[in-house]
């Protein structure tokens, strides 16, 4: 099987999915950083609550390489 120029390895996907999610994670952070405003709250400072998702688990494998992940759904 050819791999052509213009295909994206399943690592760089990954990394550049990460990178992304960063870039999105910070963007509104910093349009309402602001010197004059102070945070009220501090008690939940780092903690992140997350409902209803579907986060990988494993892998799939066929032939001794992966081909899937699996996902499951944690409400």
């Amino acid at each position: 099987m050819k791999i052509s120029d213009n295909t994206l390895s399943r690592k760089d996907f990954i990394r550049n999915s990460a990178l992304a999610m960063a870039g999105l994670t910070l963007i509104p952070n910093i349009m309402t950083a602001s010197p004059l405003f102070e945070a009220k709250d501090t008690s939940a400072k780092g903690k992140l609550s997350l409902k209803n998702v579907r986060l990988e688990t494993g892998f799939e494998y066929e032939e001794g390489e992966v081909s899937s992940t699996k996902t499951d759904l944690f409400i």
